[in-house]
């Protein structure tokens, strides 16, 4: 097609002419220029040129809420008509995953723990992946092993090895999921809360967690299904508590008087980053924060004399100051069982001792064994929580 001018003489200025051009074969007129995937654009209100952009820009994009395509690529968006939004694939290395938008966030995440980490599973921060700027994500497992603060989420695809970046869901919706709990040897229903799993790494479990395992709440069931399940994803994080009952099970006896000596203790009923060190006198704490050491003593003593006894707390070796506190014990071999606490400040690896003394080596910590009604008796017990998160 050649170019040419022309010019058109209008009779009345009310007079209005369309004109088209096509070219041989029906293709239709374009101006030139443009690159591929370009559209036409109006260039001003004042005239009526056009051009080529690959930046169009409108004041709304409507989409076709009647019928929407039954798949989508990557990159591509539709409307959803049963969720009332905008969803897009935003592809993936499982195959593709469907952004609701408003409904759902992701974040990305690296595997490097050398398998796959399979669709639907719990995971938690494992380091960062510096050179993708992204953080690296292991199964989680509730077993304590793991802090709860560590927990990022459920994966929404599956993610291979070998440093490969997939997405988890930290909040919203995820589909397609078997929901029933099978997998895991359990009946789930709609509305049920599921939890990490402190047994199966990655896994989820309707049972609230017991100590010393962490209660992490995940999610919880909105279809229960065993191929296409619902999950809403609201991960509730609770730092892990610091906790320890530590008894002694044997008589402790002084060898002189007036001598300070540490209680020690022989056994862990339950703890939870607090645990008896070596010394047994020691009880070391994992984390810092503010601790109450709360005791009782089973004191006892063979003589008829009153005799007295001192009870204090050290700190890493250095006596607590104004800890101190006496007790006397009258009579012949009587028994009493002196019990308060102590709320010390402790840094990470710090350890706390219990202290005492005595007045006479008559005075010792009295072990019993169980009567025929009732369990055994301690010489010595120590509770510790941490008091503050």
């Amino acid at each position: 097609m050649s170019r040419a001018t022309i010019e058109i003489l209008l009779a009345t200025a009310a007079t209005s002419i369309e004109v088209a051009f096509t070219l041989p074969g029906g293709t239709g007129a374009v101006p030139d220029g443009g690159a591929q995937f370009a559209v036409l654009q109006k260039q001003s209100a004042a005239d009526g040129d056009f051009g080529w952009t690959n930046t169009p820009r409108v004041q709304a994009l409507q989409l076709d809420l009647a019928t929407q395509p039954a798949t989508l690529a990557e990159g591509q968006s539709r409307w959803n008509p049963a969720v009332r939004t905008v969803e897009t694939n935003l592809g993936g290395p499982g195959g593709g995953v469907t952004l609701q938008h408003g409904f759902e966030t992701f974040i990305r995440a690296a595997n490097f723990t050398g398998v796959t980490i399979p669709n639907g599973k719990v995971v938690a921060f494992a380091g960062a992946d510096v050179a993708n700027e992204v953080p690296k994500i292991a199964p989680m497992l509730a077993d304590g092993s793991i802090l709860p603060l560590y927990t990022v989420g459920l994966t929404t695809e599956d993610i291979p090895d070998a440093g490969t970046i997939g997405r988890v869901t930290t909040f919203g919706e995820v589909h397609s999921l078997d929901t029933s709990g099978t997998p895991y040897g359990e009946a789930w229903a709609e509305g049920d809360i599921l939890y990490a799993s402190p047994a199966i790494p990655g896994g989820l479990t309707k049972v609230e967690p017991a100590p010393p395992n962490v209660a992490i709440i995940i999610a919880a069931v909105v279809k229960a299904d065993a191929l296409d399940g619902t999950l809403l994803v609201r991960p509730a994080l609770f730092p892990r508590l610091q906790y320890g009952v530590f008894p002694d099970t044997a008589d402790q006896t002084q060898t002189a008087p007036n001598t300070a000596k540490a209680v020690v203790f022989n056994t862990t009923e339950i703890s939870s980053g607090v645990t008896i060190g070596t010394p047994s006198s020691r009880i070391v704490v994992e984390r810092a924060g503010l601790y109450d050491f709360g005791f009782s003593l089973q004191v006892a003593k063979t003589g008829g004399t009153t005799r007295n006894i001192w009870i204090w707390a050290r700190h890493n070796g250095i006596d607590v100051p104004r800890s101190n506190q006496q007790k006397s014990i009258g009579g012949s071999s009587s028994t009493e069982v002196p019990a308060w606490g102590f709320t010390i400040p402790m840094a990470a690896g710090d350890y706390f001792e219990l202290m005492w003394a005595v007045d006479n080596t008559e005075v010792f910590l009295d072990s019993d064994a169980a009567p025929a009604f009732g369990p055994s008796i301690p010489s010595a017990i120590l509770s510790v929580a941490k008091i503050n998160q």
